[in-house]
């Protein structure tokens, strides 16, 4: 396997994890219980390395999928409860860093330079804030992907330049809050569907990590 085609398969796997934190709609809703996303994100787990600890959370989503379909309707309300109505587990970087009192708006300020360093820009309709998981995930997926394509074309220093970005963003924003967001949805969540996602996301981004 090529440098490339690993870091186009965690760009995948990240965009994956993006989706399954996003209210499950219809189409998603019947992606999970079809085991057709189960099986995209064995697909591209299977191309990284190390792969034992994202095999032993995939064995955990897997089960947490099953679990979802014993459940019906179980997922949206489970969502709805973590994530909008109650908001137990606040999927924002915001209502964890150290200017919470103030809306996080430094944090979410310097996340945005990062976004426009990059030109990655949030979908109005998505009607999320920067900091969001699901939207900081799909920046993570972005650069796995530049830096794939810029591996592609031999520019070495564009792929340095991504990886570069991709460690710093880590260091001073997932870093300080998935952690803690992970371990409040494995205390607080009724189904084990959202612990499972983001254990498998913290297996990703934090291989030497305990959950």
């Amino acid at each position: 396997m090529t440098a490339a085609a690993e870091l186009m398969a965690r760009a995948e796997l990240y965009s994956l994890l993006a989706k399954a934190l996003a209210y499950p709609e219809a189409a998603l809703r019947e992606a999970f219980l079809s085991g057709g996303f189960l099986e995209q994100v064995r697909e591209a787990v299977t191309q990284l390395s190390p792969r034992e600890s994202l095999l032993a959370a995939i064995q955990s989503l897997k089960a947490a999928v099953e679990e979802v379909a014993l459940a019906p309707g179980g997922l949206e309300a489970e969502h709805t409860c973590l994530f909008a109505r109650q908001v137990l587990c606040p999927p924002n970087e915001a209502s964890y860093g150290t200017d919470a009192t103030f809306g996080g708006v430094g944090e979410i300020a310097d996340v945005a330079s990062f976004y426009a360093a990059f030109g990655f820009q949030v979908a109005p309709e998505a009607k999320q804030l920067p900091d969001h998981a699901c939207v900081v995930l799909v920046f993570v997926a972005a650069l796995y992907a530049k830096e794939a394509y810029a591996v592609e074309q031999g520019w070495s220093e564009r792929a340095d330049l991504c990886v570069r970005a991709r460690e710093k963003f880590l260091k001073e924003h997932l870093g300080r809050w998935f952690p803690a967001f992970a371990a409040r949805l494995r205390e607080l969540a009724q189904l084990g569907f959202y612990p499972a996602v983001a254990g498998l996301a913290q297996a990703a981004l934090f291989p030497g990590a305990s959950p």
